[in-house]
């Protein structure tokens, strides 16, 4: 079985996406196999990627939804010891945008 979130060939798998309420797109990707998790807007042709609290070594977004009529995000996830995802777990919720 591969790990969450791999895909074959250390190939990351697409989790999930969500509308930003403005045309763009939000795209959770989870960390596994040692690489950091990222949260990403596409908006107009770009990619840009958001910055997580506590910092991409010490978090992992799993999903995203936005918060109907508005253009905020809730977002999925865990809490880990920096750069070790199997140590001091704890689920968090986040939320972006205003």
């Amino acid at each position: 079985m591969e790990p969450r979130g791999s895909g074959r060939g250390g190939r990351r798998r697409l989790q999930q996406v969500s509308s930003d309420g403005r045309g763009g797109l939000w795209i959770p990707m989870p960390g596994s196999g040692g690489r950091l998790s990222f949260l990403v807007h596409y908006s107009a042709g770009r990619l840009t990627s958001a910055a997580l609290p506590g910092g991409a070594g010490k978090i992992n977004v799993e999903s995203v939804s936005r918060i109907p009529g508005t253009t905020s995000l809730l977002g999925g996830g865990f809490t880990h010891a920096s750069l070790n995802p199997g140590a001091g777990v704890v689920a968090v919720i986040l939320q972006f945008g205003s």
